[in-house]
């Protein structure tokens, strides 16, 4: 992605970290987060066995085939969702404002 995203992701990161007690993960052994960058995850800072709360994909248009690559990335934690674990699913960025609540679906 772009650097503002980087920058974004860090000041969300903060925001999750300082205001509302969240952390970052970071190890990811399970297979079913495999790939995911860890700095996008946050779990209780209390869990002895952390699984994500939260999934933050920041997103960018510049990279080929961004839009497909979200989708691509959302499919196990919307799977997850829908099978009732509790998990919020954030996407923000350039994707994000050009899907819309194509997103959501």
């Amino acid at each position: 992605g772009c650097q503002m995203n980087v920058a974004d992701s860090e000041r969300i990161m903060g925001a999750l970290e300082g205001e509302l007690g969240l952390k970052s993960l970071d190890s990811l052994d399970d297979a079913k987060y495999e790939g995911v960058d860890p700095t996008l995850i946050a779990s209780p800072k209390s869990a002895k066995n952390p699984t994500p709360d939260i999934l933050l994909l920041n997103t960018c248009t510049i990279r080929d085939h961004a839009e497909q690559k979200v989708y691509d990335a959302l499919g196990p934690y919307a799977a997850l969702k829908r099978s009732g674990k509790p998990l919020a699913i954030v996407v923000a960025g350039c994707v994000a404002q050009q899907e819309g609540e194509a997103l959501i679906r």
